[in-house]
């Protein structure tokens, strides 16, 4: 049987994104559909309760429903970070807009698919973070459904973690070692082995308790 990861990534203070200046502090923002016309604008529809007009010059009112007002934007985006996930081909759930950026929930189809999605965010953002990662997989039966709750961890764990990764730290057979890693980001291998420790502990934690 096949599984199934699905992310949801936090872009902080994307480059020259005008969906991401529309936060401007309220998390109450929500892009609900994304075409590209024939001239090569992007169109979005966005839900908001607050009043989006005086936001952007391309924003404009299309309907109401209680609270809730639908605005279009037009905008060309083609140097904008929304580029990077839509043009990797990863299925999106939903884009919404938070206080400092965007957040993303997206469906890749492998580890190695969402580092290269999150590589790519990288290159037009203040600081890209996954903040949550779920696998649901019918051979694990009563534990089909776990979340990996990535905000636990340090953003040193993430770094010496991610470096560890990407190096081949844990691949079989291992592909560098702890010195190596440590000499790539320039602290000590006992402190790679430290940061090592408290970040897998804390992934396992996440997913099996805290019952061994």
């Amino acid at each position: 049987m096949c599984s199934q990861l699905r992310a949801r990534v936090k872009v902080t203070d994307p480059t020259g994104c005008p969906l991401a200046s529309i936060g401007d502090g309220a998390d109450d923002v929500r892009l609900l559909s994304r075409t590209i016309d024939r001239s090569g604008q992007r169109i979005d529809l966005l839900a908001s309760e607050r009043n989006l007009s005086t936001e952007h010059d391309a924003i404009s009112p299309q309907f109401s429903y209680g609270t809730t007002t639908v605005y279009r934007l037009e905008t060309d985006a083609s140097e904008c970070v929304c580029r990077s996930p839509e043009h990797s081909g990863v299925p999106i759930e939903r884009v919404d807009v938070t206080d400092d950026g965007l957040c993303y929930t997206i469906y890749p189809s492998s580890l190695e698919e969402l580092e290269d999605v999150l590589s790519a965010l990288r290159l037009h953002a203040e600081s890209v973070k996954l903040v949550q990662l779920v696998r649901d997989d019918a051979d694990l039966e009563e534990e089909a459904y776990r979340v990996l709750d990535v905000t636990r961890l340090t953003d040193r764990q993430r770094e010496v973690l991610r470096t560890a990764y990407r190096m081949g730290y844990f691949s079989y057979p291992r592909e560098t070692t702890a010195r190596e890693v440590a000499e790539a980001l320039d602290i000590a291998p006992s402190t790679v082995h430290k940061h090592l420790v408290a970040a897998l502990g804390s992934v396992l934690e996440s997913l099996y308790g805290t019952e061994r």
